[in-house]
């Protein structure tokens, strides 16, 4: 049966979940990228073998052709879910209106049985109020069958980020960051963190330069927010602690010693075997590489704030040319990537911020460099004499990497980058002559580079800052000189 998307809240009660994504790409290679099993390379057997998958779908979940939908391919599939390309033969008014301005093609996300019904519901709840936003995936249909559940939204044609994220120049990452950033300022005006920002849940049309933001099966409501924005306390976590990261703006900035050192040994002694505490639960979801310094330092008052740092992540790889950024394989590997990065002294702060004790032997972890990274991390670490940052030094060092190795192209847009950040380069441009048109043209040229690198750096920088206290929300992103053009042309 199909359920009825008129009231704002969708009640059911069985069994379903989803955490997964639903990237719907119908490219083969990424099909196969994500699937378990191996696909053949033989055309017939694989054809074989997608129809025996159709039919098997249809065999349990019934409900697919009662109401007139026709599977067509795999192009997604995760943990709990798996998303499936389909036509939809028999559509309401309603359903003619949201496919209007999109493919007459729809994708159905397959949610399995033993997922949780309470993340579920909380999904369809929060995409249902957020659905009209030209860069939020439409919620079209949801089917039912028995305690099967499937979410339907239109296809969105997309690339592969890995097909791009090399080659795009800066105007084409403005522009795909400024699509992301109103995405998120749309759902954080309404309190809801994604908590699962990464590239594969923003599908992106470079042809047209249009991105939508999928899969919410993650998602939460700030504390305080609610659907039709009444004050609310729906997460348990939130009513039971508070971190005193929220206090730092109520009272100085500087902890006392007496309080970090009460937490520093209560965080380091050991604990007896027959003592019994009550555990902190804290959210600690999305994707490794992609969560923010206050996911991993177990923060308990995690804010919209969260979204920003997957964001800036995403934009470091697009300037470094490299993805993912970050191989960690839990969060204490991935506090050692910041860390190495950022410096001792900022894990330290925020460790003081969060009320968290630190003790680490920062020497052994040196010798956990991954390989081929040494030279970077050793650079990084240490002080320098370069008014650059460390981050700035960190990006550097990648990019000549890749350029001692010669695995860049000849025309990428990451020179412009290397220009930006070596200043040898800047001295070389202040003594060009301006006798030749030539020259003045490679003046103008590296003159509008430089300005536009400035700005894009400054918005990763604002997106990067461990404190979720002074890190920028979206709103304030997309005011920075960064996008200024991108206001115009939405104006015009």
């Amino acid at each position: 049966m199909s359920t009825g998307l008129d009231n704002s809240n969708l009640n059911y009660e069985n069994s379903t979940n989803n955490t997964s994504i639903s990237n719907n790409t119908s490219n083969n290679k990424r099909r196969r990228s994500i699937t378990s099993t191996p696909a053949t390379e033989d055309p017939e057997v694989e054809s074989e073998q997608t129809n025996s998958e159709l039919q098997n779908i249809i065999t349990k979940f019934p409900a697919v052709v009662e109401n007139n939908y026709t599977l067509i391919e795999n192009i997604g599939e995760g943990t709990f879910s798996k998303v499936y390309k389909a036509t939809h033969l028999k559509q309401t008014d309603r359903q003619k209106k949201l496919l209007a301005n999109s493919s007459n093609f729809v994708a159905i996300k397959f949610i399995n049985v033993t997922s949780s019904s309470n993340r579920i519901l909380n999904e369809l709840n929060i995409v249902n109020s957020i659905s009209g936003h030209p860069n939020i995936a439409l919620l079209y249909d949801v089917l039912r069958y028995e305690d099967q559940i499937a979410m339907v939204i239109p296809y969105y044609h997309n690339d592969e980020f890995r097909d791009y994220y090399k080659i795009l120049p800066i105007q084409g990452i403005k522009n795909y960051m400024s699509q992301l950033l109103k995405a998120l300022e749309f759902i954080h005006s309404k309190g809801i963190m994604h908590r699962d920002i990464k590239p594969n849940n923003f599908l992106y049309d470079v042809s047209k330069g249009k991105g939508i933001l999928v899969d919410f099966g993650l998602a939460e409501r700030e504390q305080g927010s609610s659907i039709n924005g009444n004050a609310t306390n729906n997460n348990s976590r939130s009513k039971q602690h508070i971190c005193q990261c929220k206090n730092k703006n109520k009272n100085s900035n500087t902890l006392t010693n007496s309080l970090n050192e009460k937490i520093y040994l209560e965080l380091t002694k050991c604990i007896p075997h027959n003592e019994t505490r009550r555990s902190l639960r804290v959210s600690r979801a999305g994707t490794r590489g992609f969560r923010a310094p206050e996911v991993l330092l177990n923060c308990c008052s995690q804010t919209c704030k969260i979204d920003i740092w997957s964001v800036g992540v995403i934009l470091l790889c697009f300037i470094t040319r490299r993805f993912p950024i970050f191989q960690s394989h839990d969060d204490v590997e991935s506090l050692l990537e910041l860390t190495l990065i950022f410096g001792v002294d900022v894990l330290n702060k925020n460790c003081k911020l969060h009320g968290l004790g630190l003790k680490m032997n920062f020497d052994k972890y040196l010798n956990m460099k991954p390989k081929g990274y040494e030279s970077i991390y050793s650079r990084t670490i240490e002080a320098t004499s370069s008014n650059a940052s460390p981050l700035e030094n960190f990006i550097f060092d990648l990019i000549m990497m890749d350029l001692e190795e010669g695995t860049l192209p000849f025309h990428s847009p990451v020179f412009d980058t290397l220009k930006f950040l070596d200043k040898k380069y800047w001295h070389e441009f202040s003594l060009m002559k301006q006798n030749t048109v030539c020259n003045n043209n490679k003046r103008t040229y590296f003159k509008q580079s430089l300005r536009e690198h400035k700005k894009m750096f400054n918005v990763l920088k604002a997106c990067l800052n461990w404190d979720s206290n002074e890190r920028n929300n979206a709103h304030e992103l997309l005011t920075m000189k960064w996008f200024d053009n991108e206001k115009q042309d939405n104006s015009a």
